[in-house]
């Protein structure tokens, strides 16, 4: 019978595939055919490696690569029509072919991955018979902690402090995750309604936060982490959760934009007016609902695709840019000091370079940077090469945190830390792999706090 459900999806999946194909009019038959077989390849990779692993970081990670440089070519049509693709390096190279080895290039990278799932060892996780509760006042610490923060954020122009100041602030933010693993933790194994009540609370707050800074990353990270947490214990979301999610993801994607006039139009407002001015703004933005949601669904559909830059890149390196080598790696041996360490450490100016070069942004255009995807990076250095070795790295790390999870499958501070350093190190595919060396030391800081508050709010007790 389960063999039979798994045809059944299988089978309407490719009828989807059909349907949107015939609908869009994706390239051509090689391209449909590229990607069912990059589908399949992704399905069959995910099968082997939770029959291994719980934690998710891999398969998230691997999805969205799938869903930024494959799924694009189903409405790549439409994009071809947008601002996304409206530069003059890619009307330049532009081709049906190139589109196909493009997508061959990512097909040969789903097949080294599946390599590596299928040889890497299952291990067990290690049995526990102790667990955490919190201690008597600790959720109100935790209340009386983010009110300051968010109070803070909310009054403290924070783009007017000293870079180091902001750095640190920012660094601050992150912490905030701790708490809402901890209550979230609290709540998966103990079923601490309390526990339940301040984290409801806890993320009304900082959600709230979120929207009035028009923040959309940030959002997308906590729903990350909390997705990574609950897969983790075994539990399932129910498709309608992450429909939901998705929905007001664009949803902020879009309202952000007008958010980001009303600041720039009202920068000496009172707080009091800028959240009344947010109010009026959002109960017109309900009442233009059937507008809103078309346009941010092509917003996000435009923002999320990485196919457009990876076509520029392949198409012009080596034949007109030259191979990059190590100079725009050069960032990653010094890159990861904080600069309240050295604070006279140089500004990164990759992106600029990048879009200079490619012709992604004009030649008088000194103030746009063109954000280099992981997978983009490993390419200009060396070509497929140096892509193979990067994504090969990156499996490894991947896999290795899998394993380090399930051995510390009860060891919450060190399952909320790997929350942490999935998420960041999923947003990378966007930001670039640059950042991975800043992310590690700011693991270990967050494992050591996350240890420390452990310690201080909550107490061991039998299971």
């Amino acid at each position: 019978m389960k063999r039979l459900k798994n045809y059944f999806f299988y089978i309407v999946v490719i009828l989807v595939i059909v349907n949107l194909y015939q609908s869009f009019g994706i390239l051509n038959n090689t391209i449909i055919i590229e990607f069912v077989f990059s589908l399949a390849l992704l399905i069959i990779t995910f099968y082997i490696y939770y029959k291994k692993f719980s934690f998710p970081l891999f398969p998230l990670y691997h999805f969205l690569l799938f869903l930024v440089y494959v799924f694009p070519v189903i409405y790549f049509n439409y994009l071809k029509n947008t601002w996304a693709f409206n530069t003059t390096a890619l009307k330049n190279i532009y081709s049906e072919n190139l589109a196909v080895q493009v997508i061959l290039i990512f097909i040969f990278m789903q097949i080294i991955s599946l390599i590596q799932v299928t040889f890497t060892k299952k291990m067990k996780c290690k049995p526990s018979k102790m667990s955490y509760k919190l201690k008597k006042n600790s959720a109100i610490i935790m209340i009386v902690f983010i009110l300051i923060f968010v109070s803070m954020q909310m009054l403290v122009k924070v783009d007017n402090l000293p870079l180091i100041a902001r750095q640190l602030f920012l660094l601050i933010r992150q912490l905030l995750y701790i708490p809402i693993g901890i209550l979230l933790f609290q709540y998966l194994n103990n079923k601490n309604k309390n526990a339940r009540n301040v984290l409801m609370i806890f993320l009304l707050i900082y959600l709230i936060l979120l929207i009035t800074k028009a923040a959309a990353a940030p959002f997308a990270e906590l729903a990350l982490f909390i997705v990574i947490i609950i897969y983790h214990k075994g539990m399932k979301i129910h498709w309608s959760i992450y429909f939901a999610g998705i929905s007001f993801i664009a949803f902020i994607m879009d309202f952000k934009m007008s958010i980001r006039v009303l600041y720039h139009n009202s920068n000496n407002s009172s707080l009091y007016e800028k959240i009344i001015e947010i109010s009026h703004l959002f109960i017109h933005t309900i009442n233009s609902s059937s507008d809103l949601w078309l346009a941010s669904l092509n917003f996000l559909l435009i923002r999320a695709q990485m196919l457009s830059t990876f076509m520029i890149v392949v198409g012009n390196t080596p034949s007109v840019i030259k191979y990059w080598k190590f100079s725009q790696l050069q960032d990653l041996f010094w890159g990861f000091i904080p600069r309240f360490v050295y604070p006279f450490k140089p500004i990164l100016n990759e992106g600029q370079n990048f879009g200079h070069a490619y012709s992604i942004i004009g030649a008088n255009d000194f103030v746009t940077a063109i954000n280099i995807p992981s997978l983009v990076g490993f390419y200009m250095a060396f070509g497929l090469s140096s892509l193979i070795v990067g994504i090969i790295i990156f499996n490894f790390i991947m896999l290795k945190i899998a394993k380090i999870a399930k051995g510390a499958y009860y060891d919450e501070p060190m399952i909320i830390t790997l929350a942490y350093f999935s998420l960041n190190f999923i947003h990378n595919i966007d930001t670039g792999y640059t950042g991975i060396g800043t992310l590690f030391y700011k693991t270990l800081i967050f494992y050591f706090v996350a240890r420390f508050l452990y310690k201080k709010l909550l107490i061991k007790v039998s299971r």
